[in-house]
């Protein structure tokens, strides 16, 4: 193992083998012999020594460095974008949002039918109706329609509007009686003082039948008829004395010329707000020359009903909100260019 020797004469380290220790060598710097001490075998394992952990400090030294270096070098991982979604998933995610806005919309739509029902169910039963007329009522409103407001006409109106019938009930009944009720009790061998009293009693009792008869049949018809408002159209459902009622619709376009009839005796709110009329003339002839014309008018619409500013406003909310009564407003003519 070769050892490192200093020159005595010039200083130079020499290096030579370790069999050379204690010999005289002749120095290559300055051609001077001198002696290789003992020492140069410690100072050579000294060196090894101490070259070789610089060495290794170095290497150690050199792989931290360069694992800092590297380290300080290489930037810290970016985080990974979002993934942007294609044109088709938005698309996709678009149709989907209007799906669910029409389902919110149904399910609204539905609770909203729902509850009007149940209110316009409320305000049925609130009536005088039968249940056979309440039944029907259910029955006529169809599926997407629903009930807004119900009303009836007040009985005493209907009641009071059956006298003239009892008094051309009792008019005819007295008139039948003149000529064959006198002729058939005269017929029994009654004389005409007891005839005539008789046929007296006979018709106060045919009065009083027909009168008993007309107003209690008449609030009966009453008690079964029914005004409906719904979101479409108008229905009448006019009780009658022995059969079901009759069944009238009435729609937007045939309400914007409705119109009122007060009856003051009631009160100037109570009347009938009219769909429509019909008027019939009758003419007669008489056989000796001349002639006599009679009209009579029936009315049909929301009859005899209490309230009729509350029954009016709320069809026309209801029907007429977006109605302009164009049809009755002179139309300006265009002008020609």
């Amino acid at each position: 193992m070769p050892v490192v020797a200093t020159c005595s004469h010039c200083s130079g380290r020499v290096k030579v083998k370790d069999e050379l220790i204690g010999k005289s060598v002749k120095c290559p710097k300055c051609a001077t012999p001198f002696k290789v001490a003992a020492e140069a075998q410690e100072s050579s394992t000294e060196t090894a020594v101490t070259e070789k952990k610089p060495a290794h400090a170095k290497t150690t030294m050199g792989n931290t460095t360069s694992k800092t270096s590297l380290a300080k070098a290489s930037p810290p991982p970016m985080p990974a974008e979002p993934k942007k979604k294609a044109a088709w998933d938005k698309a996709k995610d678009d149709d989907e949002a209007k799906e669910a806005d029409k389902f919110k919309a149904k399910s609204a739509k539905k609770k909203q039918k729902k509850d009007d029902d149940e209110a316009f169910d409320e305000l049925l039963n609130t009536t005088q109706l039968p249940d056979a007329v309440k039944v029907r009522v259910h029955e006529e409103i169809g599926l997407k329609e629903t009930g807004v407001w119900v009303g009836q006409p007040v009985p005493k109106i209907m009641m009071v509007r059956a006298i003239p019938k009892i008094f051309a009930a009792v008019f005819i009944t007295c008139f039948l009686s003149i000529f064959a009720g006198v002729g058939l009790l005269a017929g029994l061998g009654l004389p005409p003082l007891i005839a005539i009293p008789t046929l007296i009693v006979l018709d106060l009792i045919a009065a009083m039948f027909w009168a008993v008869l007309f107003v209690f049949m008449d609030r009966k018809v009453a008690l079964a008829t029914a005004y409906v408002v719904t979101n479409k159209r108008c229905i009448v459902f006019q009780g009658r004395w022995f059969i079901p009622p009759e069944v009238e619709s009435v729609y937007p376009d045939l309400l914007t010329h409705m119109r009122r009839l007060a009856t003051w005796f009631f009160g100037s709110e109570a009347g009938d707000i009219v769909f429509r009329s019909v008027t019939t003339i009758t003419t007669t002839h008489r056989q000796r020359g001349g002639s006599s014309t009679s009209s009579s008018t029936v009315y049909y619409g929301f009859l005899g009903i209490a309230s009729m500013d509350e029954a009016e406003n709320i069809i026309r909310n209801a029907l007429l909100r977006d109605d302009d009564d164009d049809d009755d407003r002179p139309r300006k003519k265009k002008k020609r260019a």
